[in-house]
């Protein structure tokens, strides 16, 4: 997995959980880089992230899907302040997720050669909620939750996502309904 999101989960847990929670989440994890010195070139073994969650779920309380979507949501408002061009040339939260697969993976892809990015596609019928599929073999649902919840923040709309299918649940992707308020 990328540098970048461990970057972003460590800010994620300092700005949600306290100052000093990082270092008692770098503590309780059993990680491949002892000194958890992520660096933003990087690519990191997935059980990092794992282990890394594990202990945040241990500190927080809180369950993992409900940590991870709120990180969803966290790292999408950091991704629009890092990379404002991606969002400000899509013209709302549908056209902006449509993007993530055709455009902004393509991207990762070319500087990070040896990435594995999720596949997220968007199918809009004109008469019903958005269709979004997710498929990862890291399966983190939640995670793709909480950032297009984000997108719907940051786009200013108002409406609701809710997960109709899911890997964990045996599905061979995730499916969620995005229904935008008028």
């Amino acid at each position: 997995m990328l540098g970048p999101i461990f970057q972003n989960f460590e800010a994620f847990v300092t700005s949600s959980l306290g100052e000093d929670a990082w270092e008692e989440v770098i503590l309780r994890s059993e990680l491949s880089e002892p000194d958890a010195a992520y660096s933003s070139l990087g690519m990191y073994p997935d059980s990092d992230l794992s282990a890394l969650l594990n202990a945040s779920v241990e500190i927080s309380g809180l369950e993992a899907s409900v940590l991870l979507e709120r990180f969803g949501i966290f790292l999408l408002m950091r991704f629009s302040e890092r990379f404002p061009a991606y969002f400000e040339s899509s013209d709302g939260v549908v056209s902006f997720l449509t993007s993530v697969d055709r455009h902004i993976h393509v991207q990762v892809r070319k500087l990070y050669p040896e990435a594995v990015t999720p596949s997220v596609l968007v199918q809009h019928p004109p008469d019903g909620p958005v269709i979004i599929s997710y498929n990862s073999e890291r399966k983190l649902c939640a995670l793709a939750r909480g950032m297009i919840k984000g997108a719907i923040d940051y786009y200013d709309r108002s409406g609701s996502v809710e997960e109709v299918q899911c890997t964990h649940n045996g599905a061979d992707q995730c499916l969620f309904e995005l229904r935008l308020d008028p």
